[in-house]
C-alpha cells in the first residue's frame, strides 16, 4: 500500500507521502516557472496518461454519438492548399485574458475560443508554417457527459513532396484556465502525409473545461520541419448501450497473485477482465516502443472482483475491465490500473552482540530497491497523570552529512532538503522535516516551496499510538515565523508573516492511507521571538501521525522544543521508535541501543521500497510482521560475584559503590530508585529478574 496521506479539508498542505525515493539533496529557492510563450505544447501541473489512437473499430460500435463541436473552417477562405495566405491575421492578444489559449479572431470559426500560433487560413482549412511549426487548440468544451470519454476527431495532411510530418495531439481538462491542469493524455502521431487522413483518438478524464491542442513542432534532433493543414476538426462523446465500469485498486497482493476489483454495472451480466504487462522500448519519451504481453485476456468474469494467479513478484502489471449487457453490447473498455506492489519483507532472527548491539535481518523482496527499518522499545508509565509521547529539543542538529552548520537565523540560508530526517534525535527516530534545514538552535522548514511549488513543508512525526485517553493529544511547541513581501490577486504589495498548521492524521485501513482528521492553525506568530504554541487534538488513533507546516507566507518556519503528550494510566506503555533506517541498502542493518532502551523490550519491523520509473513515485510494501528482538539482553552484563557492584547475599539484592540506583523490570518498568549509604544499598525487591542501573552499568539479574 502506498503511505499517502489524503486530506478533509481545501488546507493548501498537500499530501505527505507519495514522494521519490530522493536521498537528502540540497535545493535552493526556485518557483516553478510558466511555460514560455514560444514553446505550444501542454503543461499541466501532472504528467497524464498516454491518449489512444483508433486504427481499427469504431465508437459509434459502443453507442451513439453526442456531438460537443465540429469545425470545418469554411470562414478561412484566404489562401489555398499549398499556399496559405501568410497576410491575413487569425489571432489577437486583445481577445480574451487568457490570450495565450484563447486568441483566435471570431470571424474566422463558428464557434469561438479557439487559440492557436503560426496559422494560416488555407481555403477552408487552417495550415502551420511552412518551416516552424505551430500550433491548433479548440476552445474550452464541456466534455464531462459519458463519463468523461471523448473522441477528438480531424483530417491532417502536409505538402505535396513533403516527407511523413509527426504531430503531437494533446488533451488537458483546464479548470477553466486554473493554474494546475490534469491531463488526459497524448499521441505522437507520426505518418501524416500529402493525402488527407482522418485520425481519431480517444480520451478518458474529460471534464467540464477540455481544451485539445494540434501541436507541429521540431520532434527530434536534425527533424526538417515542414507544414500541417488541418480540416473538420470534431470533438464529440458517446451515449454508451452501457457504462464502464471503474477499475478500483488491487488488493491481497502476495507477489504470485493478486484479486482486482472494479465497480459494479447497472444492467451487466458479466465483464471482460484483460490482465497484462508491458515491455516498453525506445529513447523517445513522445513515442515509445510497447509490447503488451497479457496474462489474461477478455476473461469472463461475473463478479466485481477476481483474483489472478500466476504473476511474477514484483513486476508490474495492469487491467483494465468492460461491461457486458444481456444483448451482448460491451463498454468501453476502462481507463487500465496499474499493480505496482512488493510484498513484505519477513522479520527473521536478530544476532544479538554483547555491547548492546544486534544485527537485523530479514528476507530479500523481489524488485525491492531499497527498505526502511524501524526499531522501538516499550516504555511505560510508572503512574497516572502526564505522560511525554515525544520530547524533542529540535536543537545541536547536524546537517545530512553530518557537516557543521554555516548559518544563522540572522543570516539564514534558503536551501533545504526535500525531506530530511532529524537527527542527532534525543529519544524518538523518525522525524522528517519535509522542505527542511537544520539551523544551530532550531530546524526550519520553508514555506518558499509551499507557496510557489505546492510541495509540503513541515515537520511530520513517524507512525505513533496516540489513542490513550480517548485520542485527546497535547501538541506544544516553540515557533517562530519570518516575514516576506508577497503580491496579492490585486497586485497589492503584502508583508506576511508565516503562519502555522497542526495536522493530525488518522491510518484509514480501507484505503491503506493516512487521511486528515483535524487541523488547527496558529495565525500569531512572531518574526523576531520564539512563541509557545500549544494544540489540542481528540481523535489519536493506534496509528496517528502529526505533521506542523508552513503556511500563509513563502518563508521560514523555525521550530524547536516539541512536547507531544497525553494522560496514561499507570502501567500503559508505549512503543517507541529508537531507530529508523532510512532507505537501507540490502536486508540487514545493525543496531546500538541506546542507554535509555537497554531494560526495555525490543521490536522492530520494516518495509520494501521501490520507485515507479514513469511516475517517479515511491511505492512501499506493508511493513513485516513485528518481531521482538529475543535474548536482548544478553547485551547487557551478568552479575558476577567477583566485580560486580551487583550482587546477591543471603537472599538479598545488594548494590555497592555510591552511584543513584534504579530497578527495571525485564518489560521496562520502575520499580524502586535510591542512593547507596555507607557504599552499599540493600534493595527492598522480592526475587525475580530484574534490570539494575547504577553509574554507568546496567546489569541483569536473576534470583
Amino acid at each position: 500500500m502506498g503511505r499517502k496521506l489524503l486530506f478533509l479539508t481545501a488546507l493548501a498542505v498537500s499530501a505527505m507521502s507519495g514522494t521519490q525515493a530522493e536521498a537528502q539533496n540540497l535545493s535552493s529557492r526556485s518557483a516553478a516557472k510558466a511555460p514560455a510563450k514560444t514553446t505550444m505544447g501542454f503543461h499541466a501541473q501532472k504528467k497524464g496518461p498516454v491518449g489512444q489512437l483508433m486504427r481499427a473499430g469504431s465508437p459509434t460500435d459502443y453507442g451513439t454519438p453526442v456531438e460537443v463541436i465540429n469545425e470545418d473552417f469554411s470562414l478561412m477562405t484566404a489562401g489555398t492548399y499549398g499556399q496559405p495566405d501568410s497576410t491575413v491575421t487569425l489571432t489577437s492578444d486583445e481577445i480574451s485574458k487568457y490570450p495565450f489559449w484563447i486568441n483566435m479572431l471570431p470571424e474566422f470559426t463558428h464557434q469561438p475560443g479557439w487559440g492557436g500560433h503560426f496559422l494560416y487560413p488555407a481555403g477552408g482549412c487552417v495550415a502551420t508554417s511552412y518551416s516552424d511549426g505551430g500550433n491548433l487548440n479548440t476552445p474550452m468544451l464541456d466534455c464531462s457527459a459519458n463519463q468523461g470519454v471523448v473522441f477528438l476527431e480531424f483530417k491532417a495532411r502536409t505538402d505535396q513532396g513533403v516527407a511523413s510530418q509527426p504531430i503531437l495531439v494533446e488533451g488537458a481538462e483546464t479548470y477553466n484556465m486554473s493554474p494546475s491542469w490534469d491531463q488526459l493524455g497524448s499521441v505522437l502521431i507520426s505518418d501524416v502525409s500529402p493525402e488527407w487522413k482522418t485520425y481519431t483518438l480517444k480520451f478518458y478524464g474529460a471534464g467540464p473545461y477540455t481544451m485539445f491542442n494540434l501541436v507541429k513542432q521540431q520532434m527530434s534532433q536534425g527533424e526538417e520541419v515542414r507544414r500541417v493543414y488541418f480540416d473538420d476538426v470534431r470533438v464529440y462523446t458517446i451515449k454508451p448501450f452501457i457504462a464502464m465500469p471503474t477499475a478500483l485498486p488491487h488488493t491481497d497482493y502476495e507477489g504470485e497473485s493478486f484479486t482486482a476489483h472494479w465497480t459494479k454495472v447497472d444492467g451487466a451480466v458479466s465483464y471482460r477482465l484483460n490482465v497484462y504487462s508491458k515491455d516498453v522500448t525506445g529513447d523517445d519519451p513522445f513515442n515509445p516502443q510497447t509490447t503488451v504481453n497479457y496474462l489474461l485476456q477478455n476473461q469472463t468474469v461475473t463478479d466485481t472482483a477476481y483474483t489472478v494467479d500466476g504473476t511474477e513478484s514484483g513486476k508490474t502489471y495492469y487491467y483494465t475491465v468492460q461491461a457486458v449487457n444481456a444483448d451482448g453490447k460491451v463498454s468501453f473498455e476502462c481507463p487500465e490500473m496499474e499493480v505496482y506492489d512488493l510484498v513484505p519483507p519477513m522479520m527473521e532472527d536478530a544476532t544479538v552482540a554483547a555491547d548492546s548491539t544486534y544485527t537485523a535481518k530479514w528476507s530479500v523482496v523481489p524488485s525491492a530497491e531499497v527498505y526502511n527499518y524501524w526499531a522501538y522499545y516499550q516504555c511505560v508509565a510508572t503512574r497516572t497523570g502526564k505522560f511525554e509521547v515525544t520530547n524533542e529539543p529540535l536543537m545541536g542538529l547536524q546537517m545530512a552529512d553530518g557537516s557543521e552548520i554555516t548559518w544563522s537565523l540572522d543570516d539564514p540560508t534558503f536551501y533545504s532538503y526535500d525531506n530530511y530526517v532529524i537527527q542527532p534525535f534525543q529519544k524518538q527516530a523518525g522525524w522528517i522535516a519535509k522542505q527542511g534545514i537544520p539551523f544551530p538552535d532550531c530546524v526550519s522548514v520553508d514555506g518558499f516551496q509551499y507557496i510557489y511549488n505546492h510541495a509540503d513543508a513541515g515537520l511530520v512525526s513517524p507512525e505513533l499510538d496516540l489513542s490513550k485517553d480517548g485520542g485527546k493529544v497535547s501538541v506544544k511547541i516553540d515557533l517562530r515565523g519570518a516575514t516576506a513581501d508577497v503580491y496579492n490577486n490585486d497586485g497589492e504589495k503584502e508583508t506576511r508573516t508565516t503562519q502555522a498548521a497542526f495536522a493530525l492524521f488518522n491510518y484509514d485501513e480501507n484505503t491503506g492511507d493516512y487521511k486528515q482528521a483535524e487541523l488547527i492553525y496558529d495565525k500569531n506568530l512572531s518574526d523576531s521571538e520564539f512563541k509557545t504554541s500549544t494544540v489540542t487534538f481528540t481523535k489519536g488513533t493506534s496509528r496517528s501521525k502529526i505533521g506542523i507546516y508552513a503556511v500563509y507566507s513563502p518563508e521560514h518556519l523555525y521550530m524547536r522544543n516539541l512536547v507531544v503528550s497525553q494522560n496514561y494510566n499507570a502501567g500503559e506503555s508505549l512503543n517507541s521508535p529508537f531507530y529508523y533506517g532510512r532507505y537501507v541498502q540490502g536486508n540487514e542493518t545493525s543496531v546500538k541501543i541506546p542507554q535509555f532502551a537497554v531494560t526495555c523490550p525490543i521490536t522492530h519491523k520494516v518495509s520494501a521500497v521501490k520507485t515507479n520509473p514513469t511516475t517517479r513515485e515511491q511505492k512501499e510494501s506493508d511493513f513485516s510482521n513485528t518481531k521482538q528482538v529475543d535474548n536482548v539482553y544478553n547485551s547487557v552484563a551478568q552479575v558476577s560475584l567477583t566485580d560486580s557492584p551487583v550482587q546477591v547475599l543471603d537472599g538479598k539484592l545488594v548494590v555497592k559503590g555510591n552511584e543513584p540506583v534504579s530497578v527495571y523490570t525485564l518489560n521496562g518498568t520502575l520499580v524502586y530508585s535510591g542512593k547507596p549509604m555507607g557504599g552499599a544499598l540493600t534493595v527492598p525487591v522480592q526475587g525475580g529478574a530484574y534490570v539494575v542501573k547504577t553509574g554507568k552499568e546496567s546489569v541483569k539479574v536473576v534470583f
